[in-house]
């Protein structure tokens, strides 16, 4: 990343602050979430092959694998690459995943069946000691056989993988409902093919293979075509799921970083907790960040922690269950379960940032309903329309969107929130975000508000360009400050008169802190982009001044501390 220079003094602040691995990563990331995958490869690349003892070597690595295969179409590169990952980076937490897609992609792909052989053994080798991995790589080579026909080696490593993994319990239901399914192709009595059927059934009830073993019994059962089809009319018209009482909301409601949780408010409102989108940022962590990076003015405008949706959730004692997956089908497999046990979902549509939430689905009609539609209504789409919209990777979102065809939902509610555990959660995340250090060029907390001030300080000897990064840097990110520390300061409001005693005197102190730190932000905005009017040849107004500016910055950043830690007094 290109650093800023702005004289002697400057270049010591930012001088160390981060390695040229981390500097090509977050070019890479930059360049993926705008969807120009090439240029991101290259960076990738580079992190891997110019800085291979960086800590995001191996992420790099495999993000690059992802690129070769799902956005390039290049797979013996992919293959390759997660070969590399895989050798060179064993310690990673992506090493055992690399080498089962490698494993996948030889034998669904290319139909090598040799070569998926070579890997999953290299793989039983390498992760002995983690069944799971194991179990996993020895379901992925019975498919593969399978996929080029040769049915009675598949059907003997299906049923090897049974015995060696009984207690990973998954691998072995999907591996006894590939061998029933194969008792047709090997040509085997209907009785053999209905009795493995209903074993998968009765081993593993609780799995998506109990599912599949279910409905195909019933295929077996009817054994005439007309009876087959009717029966499978009755069963979608039975699994049709309807969720009532989940509010309507705005597509476009709020910044990138508020409207997942615009979403999740409804969420929690159709099981019966109101809650608002302020309270929801607070107890996130959100309300309380600061990021600034002056070589990369509109790089953090949309940040938002990875976890800041499940934090929320859980702080208002609702476990979660979320999931992604490399297909739009085997994550639609989840949701739609998730939708027949009355739970509504919701996902991240393709680009800007925007989220659906998913109501209902009819499979006879094969509709989807969702809120919200047009205008804000809710509406019924096809599955492939849905399909169509559903964010097929994470570019164009928040870090809360972990992987392709992610869905989020709220499971089991777990316990009342409390007004105090409010308060400490709250309180904790002021605490951290005060205190990060950011990675990168990006400084946090209190760390950014001083590279801020010396930023301002130093914009006297700056050129036009440096003033135009900071003027786009307080149109959008000191913006999003600005809103954060108001939703910090309503949230708190709102939770004051919940608590008693010196909790909540401090609580409501904090609170209009936060309010302060809010109106310096906007003073400190207004007089930034008057200052910055000579980037566009324009002359500023003669009340303003840069010192004047510089000493705004300093007093959000006593005000800021000051609340954390009037917070963490409201706490003990």
């Amino acid at each position: 990343m290109r650093a800023v220079v702005l004289g002697l003094l400057f270049a010591s602040v930012l001088g160390g602050c981060s390695s040229r691995g981390e500097r090509y990563y977050q070019r890479a990331e930059q360049f993926f979430v705008q969807g120009q995958f090439a240029l991101a490869a290259e960076e990738y690349r580079r992190v891997v092959n110019e800085d291979p003892q960086s800590p995001l070597a191996d992420d790099a690595a495999y993000k690059l694998a992802y690129l070769y295969r799902e956005e390039m179409g290049s797979l013996p590169e992919a293959i390759e690459t997660y070969r590399l990952l895989a050798d060179r980076f064993p310690e990673s937490p992506y090493a055992d995943d690399a080498l089962l897609w490698v494993l996948y992609l030889q034998g669904h792909d290319l139909k090598d069946v040799a070569a998926a052989r070579r890997t999953y053994e290299l793989l039983c080798q390498r992760f002995a000691s983690q069944k799971d991995v194991c179990a996993r790589a020895h379901l992925q080579l019975a498919r593969a056989l399978l996929t080029v026909g040769q049915y009675e080696a598949a059907d003997a490593e299906a049923k090897r993988l049974g015995e060696l993994y009984p207690e990973q319990t998954r691998q072995a239901a999907a591996a006894l409902l590939l061998r029933a399914r194969l008792a047709e192709k090997l040509n085997r009595p209907d009785e053999e093919a209905v009795k493995l059927y209903e074993e998968v059934v009765k081993a593993y009830p609780d799995t998506f293979s109990a599912a599949e073993a279910k409905r195909a019994i019933g295929w077996v059962f009817y054994g005439e075509m007309g009876k087959q089809r009717q029966a499978e009319r009755l069963a979608k018209q039975r699994a049709a799921r309807i969720i009532s009482g989940v509010p309507d909301f705005a597509s476009d409601s709020g910044t990138m970083r508020q409207a997942p949780f615009v979403c999740l408010r409804s969420l929690l409102a159709q099981r019966g907790l109101a809650v608002s989108v302020e309270e929801l940022l607070a107890l996130s962590g959100a309300a309380f960040e600061f990021r600034y990076d002056p070589a990369n003015p509109g790089v953090t405008t949309a940040h938002l922690p990875r976890g800041a949706l499940t934090a929320a959730a859980e702080h208002c004692g609702f476990a979660v269950v979320t999931w992604s997956a490399s297909s739009a089908e085997a994550s639609f497999s989840s949701l739609a379960q998730n939708i027949g046990q009355g739970r509504p979902v919701m996902v991240p549509q393709r680009g800007q940032g925007r989220w659906l939430i998913v109501t209902g689905y009819r499979p006879a009609e094969d509709r989807v309903y969702v809120l919200p539609g047009r205008n804000g209504q809710p509406r019924s789409m096809s599955r492939r329309e849905f399909l169509n919209r559903w964010a097929n990777h994470t570019a164009g979102h928040t870090a809360v969107v972990t992987g392709p065809y992610y869905q989020f939902c709220l499971g089991q509610r777990l316990q009342a929130p409390e007004p105090d555990s409010w308060l400490r959660a709250m309180a904790r995340s002021a605490s951290a975000a005060l205190h990060e250090q950011g990675s990168g060029g990006t400084a946090a907390g209190l760390r950014a508000y001083d590279l801020l001030t010396q930023r301002i300080s130093a914009m006297p000897d700056a050129s036009a360009e440096e003033q135009r990064a900071l003027r786009t840097w307080a149109q959008s990110g000191l913006a999003g400050l600005v809103g954060d520390r108001a939703a910090a300061a309503t949230a708190l409001q709102k939770l004051a008169p919940r608590l008693t005693g010196a909790a909540q005197s401090k609580t409501a102190e904090a609170a209009s802190t936060y309010e302060d730190v809010r109106r310096l932000g906007e003073q400190l905005r207004a007089a930034l982009l008057s200052l910055t009017r000579t980037a566009e040849g324009a002359e500023p107004p003669p009340e303003a001044s840069w010192p004047e500016a510089a000493q705004l910055a300093r007093e959000m950043r006593a005000a800021d501390e000051r609340a954390a830690t009037l917070l963490a007094e409201a706490a003990r």
